[in-house]
């Protein structure tokens, strides 16, 4: 969960929208006419999902025998209550990846968490999620290892700039929502959808991360609890509500005006406690400061419309997605990257640590490894009987969902083999 207070951004300027205006004018209204969207989902899906597998972009191959003694420990790069998470190097090839490790001493709802990231991880593939190569355990901890995504965090960005232009807003919007739109086809909720979440990757596209928040509506349905960030908590959850697809549009909204404000809406002053949090957001007004086009304007009132049933994409993610806020965008060029970002940070290579906080990399590596053959505690661990998973070749399986691509290590030989 990202931090209570509140930073309020400078301003930056106003960012014209002649170029936008000018495509609306020169569509010829007396046709019907289809968003980007409409066009991107009526195009031949096998081609573009096979152009996706080009562009995937790995070429690494994993296999069942992956262990802790196969990566090289180079950096911490983030650490959280239960979990670190290290720059490593793959032995064999030299490629950077991000290893998070975890502690096996935590608590049911924490265990919970892990089995639930793991599964959206291996459900759910889109090149704006960070990738999930393997998974795998020893005696007391667990691993996970993952695209090194070296950018650094749009919160980072946003706490530089203050405020961001539209285009680059608009370019970052659409690739959060097709990430989301592939989680909520699976009937996932990412619940913690901000800025500290999302990586840019050396192109400047964005990736997903932290399903640890996540949850599936249809296997929990019943359990009702507030959770999140909470400037980007919507009001009915804030009010104990049931939790539904309209909560993440909401979180989308407050991160999307934070990116063209350098503030959250709702909140004035410096507010550091949670409940006056809660408090402003259910009581004041929205207010839109900055001389945005008008249809920047619509889309934000519509995304932060404080009754969930009245709210931008309460009839499904696609009324969003076809909102004339996003028209400007190629969908099916921005689905397999091939859409150039306005913004690309200036990262010299793939294990690049420039947008990585210093204060991470200061923190000391422990480079032992842990004993790879053990006997699992059948009672007390049970919840990660089935935990080792590895992916093979260049994720096409995962595309196409063919679930025989993804890979859950049979019994052979040793100990940590059967799990």
């Amino acid at each position: 969960m990202g931090a209570v207070c509140c930073k309020l951004g400078g301003v930056e300027g106003n960012n014209s929208s002649k170029s936008y205006q000018k495509s609306r004018k020169s569509s010829d209204a007396s046709k019907p006419r289809k968003s980007s969207f409409q066009e991107f989902e009526s195009v031949d899906r096998k081609a573009w999902i096979s152009e996706q597998c080009k562009h995937a972009g790995d070429q690494d191959l994993f296999t069942k025998e992956i262990n802790e003694c196969d990566f090289q420990k180079a950096h911490c790069i983030g650490r959280g209550a239960y979990s670190s998470v290290y720059l490593v190097y793959k032995k064999d090839t030299g490629r950077p990846y991000a290893m998070k490790v975890i502690k096996k001493s935590i608590n049911k709802i924490e265990k919970d968490r892990v089995k639930l990231e793991k599964k959206i991880m291996t459900d759910c593939y889109s090149p704006f999620l960070v990738k999930l190569y393997c998974t795998f355990q020893t005696q007391d901890k667990l691993f996970f290892i993952l695209e090194y995504v070296n950018g650094g965090e749009l919160n980072t960005k946003l706490i530089k700039a203050g405020v961001i232009k539209e285009d680059l807003a608009r370019f970052y919007a659409a690739e959060i929502l097709l990430a989301l739109k592939i989680m909520h086809e699976k009937n996932y909720l990412h619940r913690d959808v901000n800025p500290r979440n999302i990586l840019i990757d050396n192109k400047g596209h964005i990736k997903i991360i932290d399903f640890g928040l996540s949850k599936n509506i249809k296997e929990d349905s019943d359990r009702i609890e507030t959770c999140g960030t909470p400037a980007y908590c919507a009001p009915e959850i804030i009010k104990g509500g049931k939790h539904e697809k309209t909560m993440d549009f909401w979180s989308f909204g407050v991160l999307l005006y934070e990116m063209l404000h350098g503030k959250y809406p709702f909140l004035k002053g410096t507010v550091k406690s949670k409940d006056e949090i809660f408090k402003q957001v259910l009581n004041n007004k929205l207010k839109i400061d900055r001389n945005l086009s008008p249809f920047t304007e619509d889309f934000l009132k519509k995304l932060l419309n404080k009754d969930p049933a009245k709210r931008l994409g309460a009839n499904g993610i696609e009324e969003i997605l076809n909102h004339p806020f996003l028209e400007t965008i190629n969908f099916k060029d921005l689905s397999i990257k091939k859409m150039k970002s306005p913004y690309v940070p200036k990262v010299k290579s793939e294990d690049c640590t420039k947008y990585i906080s210093g204060t991470w990399l200061e923190e000391p590596v422990d480079t032992t490894d842990n004993e790879l053959t053990f006997t699992l505690d059948e009672k007390r661990e049970a919840y990660v009987r089935d935990f080792s998973f590895y992916a093979e070749g260049s994720f096409a399986g995962l595309w196409t969902g063919d679930s025989s691509r993804a890979t859950t290590p049979t019994k052979s030989g040793s100990d940590i083999s059967e799990y």
